[in-house]
């Protein structure tokens, strides 16, 4: 099984472990699976320590080179 590090914690696991968070299409941010194309980042799934320590270092928003605010990750994780 691939390891990835997690953004927020940096600790390495199997992507089982994690969740993927990439943009499926220009404006919208997805999370979850282990497959996707472009850039990706990983969070440990279901720990939102992890996901907002990421947001509040600006971590996902260098990672992808764009601002992204937590009511963007706060909505992307109720839909999913």
């Amino acid at each position: 099984m691939p390891v990835r590090t997690c953004i927020g914690c940096k600790k390495r696991y199997g992507v089982g472990n994690l969740d993927r968070i990439s943009f499926a299409e220009p404006d919208v941010l997805t999370v979850g699976g282990a497959k996707g194309t472009g850039k990706g980042a990983w969070v440990c799934a279901g720990n939102e320590a992890c996901l907002e320590k990421a947001l509040r270092s600006e971590i996902l928003s260098k990672r992808f080179g764009k601002k992204i605010s937590f009511s963007v990750v706060r909505h992307m994780r109720e839909n999913c």
